[in-house]
């Protein structure tokens, strides 16, 4: 079977990145051929521009000049890291277009359908130039809370088949959807054991003692996550490595331009992890590192409440969904 995977696979983001690469890989490892469709949606794709005129902005002329020293002083390092994603989604993924011929294709996982991120409705990602797509552990966070319930309705209609990565927004979405039983699925990155990720992060280069430090990253600043990852760093008498999604923000010199297998390899190393992160609980789960995943009091909170739920039950039933279209 042919099948095309449409997801945020261009995002210059770990957990974006690692995702769609674990799906493509497990469909792959089943026989079929995979390609990842390249929709880059400017939606999307314009908060991960190299030079951004926004990260200049300031109201006041020296608000403006200290954003122009740390976007200057940040600039080198994103070229750098950006770099690295491009080299690795080269590597390692079978990029298609949109309108080859696939006998299936899967919209998802990540979160095609937050709404928030895709200012509004993406016609693509809601499978409206498509037939017979199926989605899968596809997430909206909060977002379809402030959607029209018709809107959502008649576009969930393109789908032969539905999963969601969280309960709660498939228990929602079940009241608009009446083909079929809509399907929570874990996130593909638990489709593959720990040993997949160890052989990635193997290849990283990084050169920290695993055990010797406490991770922190962070996609969304906390000033929580900071002061727990200090409190936990002075009790261990370890130090603190410090990654943000963001270049511009905190980051130790050592990891600023991080490769997504060095995310992994720092993962995998840590003696522990405070993290604002999805994607870094979910590998430290597969990794068993004490994780301290810090909430940020919004709808996104939902996915760490299902992800503390994944087991290999649900693994399982995960595959099972996916098997029920051939796979």
């Amino acid at each position: 079977m042919k099948i095309g995977i449409l997801t945020f696979h261009f995002a210059r983001n770990y957990g974006a990145v690692l995702q769609c690469f674990a799906l493509q890989e497990f469909l792959r490892s089943r026989g079929h051929e995979v390609k990842i469709i390249d929709y880059r949606p400017s939606s999307v794709a314009d908060g991960y521009k190299l030079v951004d005129i926004r990260r200049f902005w300031g109201r006041t002329p020296s608000k403006f000049i200290s954003k122009t020293r740390i976007e200057m002083k940040a600039l080198p390092h994103r070229k750098a890291r950006y770099s690295q994603f491009d080299r690795f989604i080269s590597k390692n993924m079978v990029l298609g277009g949109m309108d080859e011929h696939y006998d299936l294709r899967i919209i998802g996982s990540d979160q095609v359908w937050n709404t928030a991120i895709t200012k509004g409705f993406d016609c693509v990602y809601w499978g409206e130039r498509f037939k017979g797509c199926i989605s899968y552990a596809a997430s909206g966070s909060g977002s379809l809370l402030k959607e029209s319930p018709e809107e959502i309705g008649r576009r969930l209609d393109n789908f032969e088949g539905i999963s969601i990565r969280e309960s709660s927004t498939a228990y929602l979405l079940q009241a608009w959807y009446r083909k079929k039983q809509i399907h929570c699925c874990c996130d593909p990155v638990f489709l593959q054991k720990a040993s997949f990720w160890n052989d990635i992060a193997a290849t990283s280069g990084l050169r920290l003692t695993p055990g010797s430090y406490i991770l922190l990253y962070q996609t969304r600043y906390s000033e929580i996550a900071e002061k727990e990852a200090q409190k936990i760093s002075v009790e261990k008498n370890l130090r603190v490595i410090t990654l943000s999604a963001k270049v511009e923000r905190d980051n130790s010199p050592e990891v600023i331009d991080a490769s997504p297998e060095a995310f992994l390899a720092l993962v995998s190393g840590a003696a522990q992890i405070v993290t604002t992160s999805f994607h870094c609980t979910a590998f430290a789960k597969i990794w068993g590192i004490a994780c301290h995943n810090i909430k940020m009091g919004d709808g996104s909170d939902d996915r760490i409440d299902d992800l503390n739920g994944t087991d290999e039950e649900g693994i399982c039933e995960s595959i099972k969904y996916l098997e029920s279209f051939g796979i």
